[in-house]
């Protein structure tokens, strides 16, 4: 009875919102113990959303970049409270003191004290990773460390990569490498099978939902696919239902 309950309020929920197509799950440290797919994978297409449809998960992606930073913390390359220039000599803040005094775990707690330019967007951030390393310095300080939140994608980014340059690997080629050691840390010790990095779905698999948002009437209506450049430890998995409530669970 309890889950025929969740299970309608899941389908009146997606009806409320008009969202076009979802997958839900529910695990446990068992596995998965309900699951629905709802809706369809585009408003052009109709075919149906399943369980192997892939969506970009979004900012979910910086709690598996989180996760990778623990496997260096795991394995010894990197410490959660080491200075941020002794894992990557070449990192820049905005002043001397968040430069010298910024920690490895401070990258990614959304209170570093520095902020954004007004009007920033992630889709037309920096293309490349060292234009982005490189970014930093020119941030605006706006509140003392771990004062105050803020939502920062540069910043969250750029710790994103601080395992690949701990590791040596040149900032020409973080973004790869990137790529390649979330594969073989967190995809696939966690079940997440069927991950991957992409900004945009077509050419990597043929079975992929696309982003809508509702437009003054009330009326869904397509987002086009949009490119994260270097920010991909920000937001940059494609993921379908299984790959998520493995990584949950």
């Amino acid at each position: 009875t309890g889950w025929k309950a969740f299970d309608a309020d899941v389908r009146a929920e997606f009806a409320r919102q008009h969202l076009v197509g979802c997958a839900v799950a529910v695990v446990n440290s068992s596995g998965q113990i309900y699951s629905a797919t709802l809706g369809h994978r585009s408003l052009g297409r109709r075919e149906r959303v399943n369980a192997d449809t892939y969506f970009r998960v979004g900012s979910t992606t910086k709690s598996m970049t989180s996760l990778l930073a623990a496997t260096s913390v795991d394995q010894g390359e990197l410490s959660w409270d080491q200075p941020v220039t002794s894992a990557w000599p070449g990192f820049r803040a905005p002043t001397d003191q968040l430069t010298t005094n910024l920690r490895v775990r401070d990258m990614f707690g959304m209170a570093s004290g520095i902020g954004v330019p007004d009007g920033f967007d992630l889709h037309f951030g920096y293309p490349s990773a060292p234009q982005l390393l490189q970014s930093i310095v020119n941030l605006p300080v706006i509140a003392p460390p771990n004062t105050e939140f803020f939502y920062n994608n540069p910043v969250y980014a750029a710790g994103g990569y601080l395992p690949l340059l701990a590791q040596k690997n040149p900032p020409v080629d973080l973004t790869g490498a990137y790529n390649k050691l979330m594969a073989e840390r967190v995809y696939g010790p966690s079940g997440m099978t069927g991950a991957r990095i992409g900004d945009d779905p077509r050419g990597l698999v043929s079975n992929f939902a696309t982003g809508n948002t509702l437009d003054l009437k009330g009326v869904a209506r397509p987002v086009p696919f949009g490119a994260i450049g270097s920010s991909v430890p920000s937001g940059g998995t494609l993921a379908t239902l299984r790959d998520m409530a493995a990584y949950v669970r």
